[in-house]
């Protein structure tokens, strides 16, 4: 007889050292099934494959600032494992998982919990740490951030251009960040590297959605459309996938300034223009 599947929760546990862009990479991951009190969870402290990739993803952090977190991720999580099984049948497994993943300002965050059905909660934690973890999945719009953002501070910093992150808050309290901001002779102006092409068509039209409706509530409330400059990657082998790409692409050229950064000569072009009129130090 087959065992019944239950409904579980599946939580993916990341290391985000940079908050204003986002870009991260997943050492782990959580599972909980409500109806059976199961929760366990695996990370990648004792997998020389996951902190190696890790580590040389983010080379400029020191490789002890993320074995001090997997140490933290671990402390936090066994304190969640350890409380008596029986209370993850009640309400009160929501109240401290809420307060486990909800976002903190610190290098540890939790994704978005998924659901899943599952027969076997053990088997299913390790389906999901090889699909999460082993994989060496890593947020590419976050790999393709840090490359451009790596020329454009490059290029301001020799202009002796200060720039900075900015925290934008729209009326409706809706915040974001825009990673590379500076002043300039007519306001305010930001630069955001868009990777528009995700790991599925439905991948590649959240992430397009999100940002177009973030430029405008920038454009809305009084960010002017020339002060923005988004570098768009658009290289997509996948022909269903590269439909959307498109589709997104000729959404967001109608409302904000756009370059192709895989032609690196045009990239370099726009970005002198767009910072023709910054402010110096």
């Amino acid at each position: 007889m087959n065992a019944q599947p239950h409904p579980c929760l599946v939580i993916p546990i990341t290391f985000r050292p940079y908050a204003e862009t986002g870009e991260f990479a997943c050492f782990g991951v959580l599972v909980h099934c409500p109806e059976t009190g199961y929760i366990g969870y695996r990370i990648g402290e004792k997998d020389r494959r996951v902190t190696d990739r890790i580590n040389n993803f983010f080379k400029e952090i020191g490789r002890d600032i993320f074995k001090m977190t997997l140490k933290s991720a671990k402390r936090d999580l066994e304190q969640v494992v350890k409380a008596p099984s029986d209370l993850f049948h009640h309400e009160q497994a929501k109240d401290l998982l809420d307060n486990l993943i909800r976002p903190r300002e610190n290098l540890i965050r939790y994704g978005e919990p998924m659901a899943v059905m599952a027969d076997n909660p053990a088997a299913e934690l390790d389906r999901q740490y090889a699909l999460f973890v082993e994989r060496g999945f890593v947020d590419q719009e976050g790999r393709y951030e840090n490359e451009v953002r790596t020329r454009v501070k490059k290029y301001l910093d020799g202009r002796g251009i200060p720039f900075g992150q900015h925290s934008f808050r729209a009326p409706n309290n809706y915040v974001f960040n825009l990673p590379i901001t500076f002043d300039a002779k007519n306001g305010k102006k930001a630069i955001k590297a868009l990777n528009l092409v995700g790991a599925s068509v439905t991948d590649t039209f959240d992430n397009g959605f999100k940002w177009i409706y973030r430029f405008g509530q920038l454009l809305e409330n009084g960010f002017k459309r020339d002060n923005l400059l988004v570098p768009v990657n658009l290289v997509e082998t996948d022909p269903a996938n590269r439909d959307a790409v498109f589709e997104i692409f000729k959404s967001l050229t109608k409302i904000v300034p756009t370059v192709d950064s895989n032609d690196l000569t045009a990239e370099h072009k726009a970005l002198v223009t767009f910072a023709e009129d910054a402010v110096p130090a």
